[in-house]
This record gives structure tokens, C-alpha cells and sequence, in this order.
């Protein structure tokens, strides 16, 4: 019999012992038919202790590995968060979107108001109306704040639930066999009362979730269409574990048909094609360009994320640095809030080492400064701001090391740069960071 060995980090334990003490994961469960009244909201968590909570997440899960840090799509999900939060009923701030790094098909959301989404799914959802359907589903976990009701509605054996369900997400980054038999050990302690009251809570998520997409003016079809496919691939292995948590897809799906008219994909192409396409072609090259037919870009379209695209693929199929960065630069003057334009003119002007790189950085570390920025922002920016000479070099550089996950190596850094350091401006900075950070460190060692 092979024996499995699983090395989990200490900060990985920490957040075992968190959820196992005050919290769910909440995935996409399966539940019965009807309807369900909008559950009451009972917030227990400040906004700073969830806002310390998702950055310890954050940490935790880069320290894996195991997240996929692609800026162009965590702002697409950004966005498409927004959206749906301008049509909530209780709208729901900074929530914060993960791709994770696993293949398999799965979604969850978890206090802190995180919403992680496997690369895996991004594989599986093939249209715009089935994604957002999971997107949507998992915000509503979040805006009906599940988590509190079941803190405050199980027993003690909903812990073990929630440690279960932690402890399946972090070991399925090493081990999906023994992340599988964790979540069925998990489920196989639990009774028929709390499953019920676990799937009221799915059946008010599905019906918020419909009225976002509805209410957004998007496909509210998607959820119907995307469970029937995943009934018709359950004995594939990439849905396996995606149907463990989330059994019974051709339920949801017929209820799902009873509440939403005929759906009605649309035939052009999406900035989910475009965002997918440029996620998923590193790890699987043999896909195929979404925009490989087009000759020109017509002048009907105006969203940036397929203008982009249209500019990124003629620099693969005819490389040119120089008339790449004419094309972006226009891009970023046109549509002056699309981020990852700047995000991508930034990278092109390094390769060139472009006058003008140290005068574009500041504004675009200016835009970003107060939001989730993913590990290849904070890359760049720390690389930039270093070749520039700019005082905030050692503040990006800190801001990645923390990020990343070697906390010890950023508050290092910091204690060194405020020894014999004179520039009264930036020593205020650098103490509220390490404060900051030093807080953080000791709250959840």
C-alpha cells in the first residue's frame, strides 16, 4: 500500500486551524427544487479582519504556488464583479477574485470575501453565460453571508465540514487523490439536517445568482447549459472534482430550466474568448486564437479587451516591439481606465528600454496602488521602479516579497532601508508599511 506524504506550510496549518475554529468554504452544492426567501445578513468580521484574513489567503496560496497570477484576467473578473455589484441588492465590496493554478473543474468562496476559480473551469466553461454563471453563484455566497449563518446554525460538526473543505482545496495543489478522500471523510460525518440546511443556502445562492446575470443583462441560461455539459462529461476524470462537491448537476439544471427562458449565446466573439485564450495558451499551446481569422480590426469594435487581443496576436504572428508599443500607447489614450493596456505598455517599453519608461510607471503604480495587483504586477513594478531609481523601489520590492509569501524577507528589507535612511517622506512610508506588516505577521503566526 503506497503511503502519500502531504507538507503543508506553517501558514497553510494556521489557516486550518482558523476554519476549523470560525468558518466555511462554499461551493456549489447541489440542492433541491422550489424557492427560497434571501437569507438574513449577519455580518461578524470588521472589514479590516477580513481584509487581513484575505491577505493572508493571498500569501498562503502563493506560497504554494498555488495560484495562476495573470493580471488581464483577475481585472476582467474585477470588472465583471463590479457589474454584477451594481445590480446587487446588497452590494458587497472589495471582493477579491483567485485563479487558482489546478486543472480540475472547481470554484468555491470562502470568507474574506475571496471567490477562487480553477484554471480548470476557465478550460471547461467554453462561453461567457456558463462562466459568469459559476462567477455569479459564488458572489452570492458572499453577498447572503453564508459563512456567519453557518458558524451560527452548526454544531460542532459543521467544523469539521469547514476544515474538510479547507484542507481539500490545499491538498488538491499536491495531492488530488488525498484532498478527495478528505472531502468524502468530511461529508461521511456529517447528517441529513445540516446537508439540508448547507443545500437552502444553494438554492438561495442559484436564485440571487440569476437576478445578478439578469438584472447585468447577461445569459441567465448559462447555469442550465453549464451543468448539463458537466453531466455529460461526470466520468471524465477533470470533472471529478468539481461533481464531488458539487453532485447532481442535471437537477440544478432541470430547476434551473423552469426559472430562465431559451438561452441565446451570442455569435461573436466575447472578451471572455479573448481573456480565456490568453490565460490558457501558455499551459496548452494547441489552442486555437479566438481572433485567428481576423484580417483587420473593424471599426465597430470598441471594447478594449478585444482590442488588445487584435494587438497581441498580429505581434505574435509579425513581431514588431516598436509598432507593438504604438499600437498599446494608442490604446492606453483611448481607454484611459483599461489597466492591463498600461500593464502591457509597461512590459514593452522595458524591452526597449523607452525614454519615456520611467515618467509611464509612476501613473500606472499610482492606479493600482490601493487594489489587489497580482504577483506580475508587483514584478514589474519592483523591477521598474528599481531601473528607474525611483524611491518606491523598496516598496514594490516589499509589497512582492509579502505577497508571495516570504513575509520574513519583506519585513528584512524594510527594517534595513529605514536604518540611516534620510528622506523624511519615504521613512513615513516605509514605518506604516512594516507597521502594517509586522501586525500581520504576529496575528497569524
Amino acid at each position: 500500500m503506497m503511503t502519500t506524504h502531504i507538507h503543508l506550510s506553517q501558514q497553510c496549518l494556521f489557516m486550518l486551524k482558523i476554519f476549523r475554529q470560525s468558518m466555511f468554504i462554499l461551493c456549489l452544492t447541489a440542492s433541491g427544487s422550489g424557492s427560497a426567501e434571501l437569507g438574513d445578513r449577519s455580518i461578524d468580521w470588521t472589514n479590516p479582519m477580513s481584509q487581513d484574513f484575505s491577505d493572508l489567503a493571498i500569501r498562503s496560496l502563493n506560497k504554494q504556488r498555488a495560484l495562476t497570477n495573470d493580471y488581464w484576467a483577475t481585472y476582467w473578473l474585477s470588472q465583471k464583479i463590479l457589474q454584477l455589484n451594481l445590480v446587487n441588492p446588497r452590494p458587497t465590496s472589495q471582493i477579491t477574485p483567485l485563479i487558482m493554478r489546478a486543472d480540475s473543474i472547481n470554484a468555491f468562496a470562502i470568507p474574506g470575501n475571496i471567490i477562487g476559480l480553477n484554471r480548470g473551469l476557465w478550460q471547461f466553461a467554453s462561453t461567457e453565460s456558463e462562466f459568469l454563471s459559476v462567477l455569479a453563484h459564488e458572489m452570492s455566497h458572499i453577498t447572503l453571508d453564508h459563512f456567519s449563518r453557518l458558524s451560527s446554525n452548526q454544531s460542532q460538526q459543521g467544523w469539521v465540514i469547514a476544515s474538510g473543505i479547507l484542507l481539500t482545496i490545499l491538498l488538491a495543489q499536491e495531492n488530488p487523490e488525498a484532498a478527495n478522500a478528505a472531502l468524502f471523510s468530511t461529508f461521511a460525518v456529517t447528517s441529513q439536517n445540516q446537508l439540508n440546511f448547507s443545500q437552502t443556502m444553494e438554492l438561495e445562492a442559484d436564485q440571487l445568482a440569476q437576478s445578478l446575470l439578469a438584472g447585468a443583462g447577461y445569459d441567465s441560461n448559462g447555469g442550465r447549459a453549464f451543468f448539463q455539459k458537466l453531466e455529460q462529461t461526470s466520468f471524465t476524470t477533470d470533472a471529478y472534482e468539481f461533481l464531488s462537491s458539487h453532485p447532481l448537476g442535471s437537477t440544478r439544471a432541470s430547476r434551473l430550466a423552469n426559472q430562465t427562458t431559451s438561452p441565446v449565446e451570442p455569435s461573436s466573439i466575447s472578451a471572455y474568448d479573448v481573456v480565456r485564450f490568453n490565460l490558457l495558451q501558455r499551459a496548452d499551446p494547441s489552442l486555437t486564437n479566438p481572433l485567428a481569422d481576423w484580417t483587420e480590426l473593424a471599426d465597430e469594435i470598441t471594447d478594449p479587451n478585444l482590442i488588445l487581443a487584435w494587438y497581441k496576436t498580429q505581434q505574435q504572428q509579425r513581431p514588431d516591439d516598436r509598432r507593438y508599443l504604438t499600437d498599446i500607447t494608442r490604446l492606453t489614450a483611448q481607454y484611459r481606465g483599461f489597466l492591463p493596456a498600461h500593464f502591457e505598455q509597461l512590459k514593452v517599453m522595458r524591452r526597449l528600454k523607452d525614454t519615456a519608461l520611467c515618467s509611464t510607471v509612476t501613473a500606472f503604480a499610482t492606479a493600482i496602488e490601493n487594489s489587489y495587483a497580482t504577483l506580475d504586477v508587483l514584478e514589474l513594478l519592483q523591477q521598474v521602479s528599481t531601473q528607474c531609481s525611483l524611491g518606491s523601489a523598496v516598496e514594490w520590492q516589499a509589497r512582492w516579497l509579502w505577497q508571495s509569501g516570504q513575509e520574513t524577507q519583506a519585513l528584512t528589507l524594510l527594517s534595513n532601508r529605514l536604518a540611516g535612511n534620510n528622506d523624511t517622506n519615504q521613512i513615513a512610508r516605509l514605518k506604516t508599511l512594516l507597521k502594517d506588516y509586522s501586525e500581520r505577521y504576529r496575528r497569524f503566526r
